[in-house]
């Protein structure tokens, strides 16, 4: 399939995966140096969704908090306002895909590789102190997004691509099984989705890239 049917794919599913509103004010404020702490929380206030996420975030294993974490202002003090941005994008991206049947993928399922993905790229983005670590954050989060339109827009041949994945004689990664039955992946999907979100470049490199990283 040519970049323009990609993109093509991604025109058609604009109305159904665009950002929502706090997301875009999320972003503001997190590129705003004279935004407090308060303000980022009075936003995530108005989702009760994402002020259960972010506690749940806040209090994981991965913090080491002694204490409870019960207000989304001290959570978002713990956190800070960029790893909160990365995290509202994150799962506004991922609420954007709702209703995908749950033999193709669970959103929760989704939600804790992505979110596992984008921690250990962090942690080795900082250990090598190569990149900017919370881009590489969010580069792993979203790196499989792709993947949801995929499955939103052309469910029936996304089962034919798990199916070829799973029962193939050939030992096929997942993109390999995607270009046999669609002529194009996840990867080349998920780079034109971030296009057409506006964000960085370097988040729609990483997310093209990521299987095939020596191309980028």
């Amino acid at each position: 399939m040519s970049a323009t049917e990609i993109q093509e794919l991604v025109n058609n599913a604009k109305e159904l995966v665009s950002l929502p509103e706090i997301s875009l004010k999320v972003n503001e404020i997190a590129s705003d140096p004279n935004s407090t702490a308060d303000d980022m929380a009075a936003v995530i206030s108005q989702d009760p969704a994402l002020v259960v996420r972010m506690l749940k975030i806040a209090n994981s294993a991965y913090y080491g908090l002694s204490k409870e974490v019960e207000t989304i202002s001290r959570a978002v003090a713990i956190l800070g306002t960029n790893k909160i941005r990365d995290l509202v994008l994150s799962t506004s991206a991922s609420q954007a895909f709702e209703g995908i049947p749950n033999d193709l993928i669970t959103m929760q399922d989704f939600w804790h590789h992505s979110l596992y993905c984008g921690l250990l790229a962090q942690i080795l983005s900082k250990k090598s102190q190569k990149a900017n670590s919370e881009s590489i954050f969010i580069a792993g989060l979203l790196h499989d997004i792709g993947q949801l339109l995929m499955f939103n827009q052309l469910p029936e041949k996304s089962h034919e691509a798990i199916l070829l994945l799973m029962e193939g004689s050939e030992e096929l990664e997942t993109f390999e099984a995607e270009q046999h039955v669609f002529g194009f992946d996840h990867t080349q999907v998920g780079a034109a989705l971030i296009k057409s979100w506006k964000l960085a470049p370097v988040l729609e490199e990483c997310v093209e890239f990521h299987h095939s990283p020596q191309n980028a």
